[in-house]
Formats: structure tokens, sequence, C-alpha cells
């Protein structure tokens, strides 16, 4: 009997040191995969700082931006006013024309009259 606890010893030892290797290789995994996490935590970490540095450097872009757009505006709005302004003085030079055409061509026919009169005249002379 002495044999057999002796060998039911040595059998659950062996079965022990299996386990015990079996558990050592599954430590040695799950520190390997927490070694991991760690290292995707730490690059999740710096991908989110990069992609907040991204995005904020986008926030500043998209301000020059907007700053940019309302000096166009600014720009635009100066150049309406100037084309306007030329507009009405082309429009105002245009009427002042138009009535000096018109004195012109009431002076012609002053003098067309005046003619056509001192004609008259002459054919009543003759």
């Amino acid at each position: 009997m002495a044999d057999a606890g002796v060998d039911k010893v040595v059998e659950l030892t062996e079965k022990a040191e299996k386990l015990c290797i079996e558990a050592e290789k599954k430590s040695e995994a799950a520190a390997a995969l927490v070694d991991k996490a760690t290292k995707n935590e730490e690059e999740s970490d710096k991908n989110l700082a990069e992609a907040d540095k991204l995005a904020d450097e986008a926030d500043k872009i998209s301000e020059e931006a907007d700053k940019l757009m309302e000096e166009a505006d600014k720009i635009a709005v100066a150049e309406d006013a100037a084309i306007q302004k030329e507009i009405e003085e082309d429009e105002a030079q245009i009427a002042k024309d138009e009535v000096e055409l018109a004195k012109a061509e009431a002076e012609l026919a002053e003098a067309e009259a005046e003619l056509a009169k001192e004609e008259e005249v002459k054919k009543v002379s003759v």
C-alpha cells in the first residue's frame, strides 16, 4: 500500500507540475496580451492626441478662412459701391450730354429757321 501511496503522490505531483507549466504558459500569454493592450492603449492615446491636435488645426484654418471670406465680402461690397457710383456718374454725364445735344439741336433748328427766313426774304426781293 505504501507503494500505491507513493505512486499516487508521484502521479499527482507530475500532474501538478504539468498544470503549473500550463498555468505559467497561460500567465505568460496573459501578460503578453496585457502588454499588447497597454501598447494599444498608449497608441490609442497618441492617436487621440494627434486627432485633437488636427482638429485644433482644422478649427484655426476654418477661422482663418472665415476671416478671409469676411474680407472678401467687404471688398466685394466696396467694389459694388464703386461700380454703382461709376454707373451713376456715367448716367449723370449722359443726361448732361443729352441736354447739350438738345441745346445744340435747338440752336441748329433756330439757325436753319433763320436761314430759311433769309432765303425767303431773298426770293421775295429778287
